[in-house]
């Protein structure tokens, strides 16, 4: 798909957290021509020294202080998952646009809220789950939503990626907190 890009309005970006996911789509915001990257939070001054290094940009050790930055208009929120609900709330609350990663939330009381405020308040929600649009995918939902094969009775799949041999986190494998390979970069959702 070709869509023309207005490169006369670029969307102000504040990023929080600077590593995991962060590392690889900061790239690909700094490379389209529909954003800015405006700002960012992170708990390590040296995460921050290094990115306002490449960026010149406004950093901030505190989260709220970001999203209270007249500047900045979409939040990216790359932090680890048991800080998405408090990030993308703060970031709601003070009139920001949201991109979170993946998951969401723990759970799906929290996922419920940050839609409510989010449509309350008027403003867009996003997360990404860049998998859900791959055409193997989206074939995939086709056939299971239109029962082509029958009923789903169960789904088995296998996907290799590298994220099996790279360090793990604690949180990165304790399903409580999001963990784990089917969680992480799994179908979350055929419907």
């Amino acid at each position: 798909m070709n869509r023309k890009i207005n490169h006369e309005y670029r969307v102000k970006l504040g990023i929080i957290g600077l590593r995991g996911g962060a590392g690889d789509i900061i790239p690909v915001f700094a490379s389209h021509g529909g954003y800015k990257i405006v700002a960012a939070s992170d708990i390590e001054p040296d995460q921050l020294e290094r990115f306002n290094a490449e960026f010149e940009s406004s950093t901030y050790i505190e989260t709220e202080r970001l999203c209270t930055d007249s500047n900045v208009e979409l939040v990216y929120i790359a932090t680890p998952n048991q800080f998405h609900y408090e990030h993308i709330m703060m970031a709601l609350n003070h009139g920001k646009h949201g991109f979170v990663e993946k998951p969401m939330t723990l759970n799906l009381e929290e996922a419920e809220v940050i839609i409510s405020l989010a449509n309350r308040n008027n403003l867009r929600l996003g997360v990404n789950v860049k998998h859900s649009f791959e055409p193997r995918i989206q074939l995939i939902r086709r056939m299971v939503v239109n029962g082509e094969l029958g009923n789903l009775l169960m789904l088995n799949y296998w996907q290799y990626t590298d994220w099996l041999y790279r360090a793990r986190t604690p949180e990165e494998l304790d399903a409580d907190l999001g963990g784990g390979v089917t969680w992480r970069q799994g179908l979350i959702n055929l419907t």
